[in-house]
């Protein structure tokens, strides 16, 4: 056999793209659990002749999933700028968080300021986690980003996720609301997806993933636990909780339950990460039905849960309670706890306690601010 026939040979015996990325979901114990509607020949396609490098994300999403299989449970406060994060970086911080909520409300791209609603332009979250990472080293600390901006199909699902993953991020979190009446998830008024849609742009995300050769994290917060409406009846999925009535905006009345939040958590196992349990009020009975439930079907499956700083702890724990909380989380098998709004508050109040003194006092408060906050 000539020496030209024998490369030719050996070409044909090599292993296809689609073949080496199907034996690395068969082989890689991080995609046991993980379902795909596509195939590796779909991934392969749609991946360019020569991808882009998106090692800086790749590396921050395997230190990200590292950091979650550890048995602690990790606090991941919220970031409104470079400064902050690197703050939270030199006091031993493991994550940066950045949430939509503080983005929407200062920092964004658009001229609109309004807390927690989703109006401001798509490039704007991904061009502060690129910001971040041209301040910290995302791959030493990992960066996870809210999906809030217009996610209003599987298309912006995936454009929004391949850019975040361009800009660096580890993880991007996604939610079951309908976008344009986005609230947060402790706060009335919010209009669920369906459970059939909302599994549609994970997979949308996980595909970005996959063709940007990435293992990005993918969260996704289930919000019908506080949540009374949807857009649509058509799923079967949903069918238990519908109450078969409609409001005047033809939205239907669905019920809110940690039983409806569960069934959703089970829906989207497969196709997330990490579950994120998002309640109207700290409620630790809850967050152990729902790791119990989820646990039951899912062994293993990571799970977080939001405390949010705008809780009124106070109407339900002692200080002794709130202060032993994360421990009682951690027990039930939680991994991640976010609050999301922290970055914009202390910003707020910081600058507050510098402006409140009398004017002749204002050379004193200026003069200790370095001293607490050293840059």
């Amino acid at each position: 056999m000539t020496a030209e026939k024998m490369v030719v040979l050996n070409d044909q015996l090599k292993p296809s793209p689609s073949e080496k990325l199907a034996s690395q979901w068969a082989d890689n114990p991080r995609w046991n659990k993980a379902q795909r509607t596509y195939s590796p020949q779909k991934v392969t396609q749609l991946q360019l002749a020569q991808p882009f490098d998106f090692s800086t994300a790749k590396a921050a999403a395997d230190n990200l999933w590292s950091l979650l299989n550890q048995p602690e449970l990790i606090h991941c406060d919220g970031t409104l700028s470079p400064e902050q994060a690197q703050q939270q970086q030199r006091s031993g911080k493991l994550l940066a968080y950045l949430a939509g909520w503080q983005i929407t409300a200062d920092q964004n791209f658009g001229f609109p300021l309004y807390n927690d609603f989703t109006r401001f332009p798509v490039n704007s979250m991904p061009g502060m986690v690129h910001q971040l990472s041209q301040t910290i080293d995302p791959t030493t600390m990992p960066i996870i980003a809210d999906a809030e901006v217009d996610c209003s199909g599987v298309l912006n699902a995936y454009e929004l996720m391949r850019s975040y993953i361009e800009a660096g991020v580890a993880g991007v979190h996604f939610e079951d609301q309908l976008m344009v009446l986005k609230q947060s998830g402790h706060h009335e008024g919010r209009v669920l997806l369906p459970t059939r849609e909302a599994v549609q742009k994970l997979v949308a995300a996980r595909l970005a993933a996959d063709v940007a050769n990435s293992n990005t994290l993918i969260f996704v917060r289930c919000d019908a636990h506080s949540a009374a409406l949807t857009t649509s009846n058509s799923d079967p999925a949903d069918a238990q909780f519908l109450s078969g009535t409609r409001n005047q905006e033809g939205y239907y009345h669905t019920q809110s339950s940690i039983e409806h939040a569960i069934a959703r958590g089970l829906a989207y196992a497969p196709y997330a990460d990490v579950l994120w349990l998002e309640t109207e009020r700290p409620d630790l009975l809850q967050a152990a039905q729902f790791s119990k439930a989820i646990h039951k079907q899912s062994p293993g499956k990571l799970l977080a849960y939001n405390c949010a700083n705008d809780f009124i702890w106070a109407d339900r724990f002692n200080q002794t309670q709130i202060a032993q909380y994360h421990k009682h989380l951690q027990s039930l098998g939680y991994k991640l706890l976010f609050t999301n709004s922290d970055g914009f508050k202390l910003k707020s109040v910081s600058k507050r306690k510098i402006a409140a003194p009398a004017f002749n006092q204002m050379p004193n408060a200026l003069a200790k601010a370095p001293q607490q906050a050293r840059i």
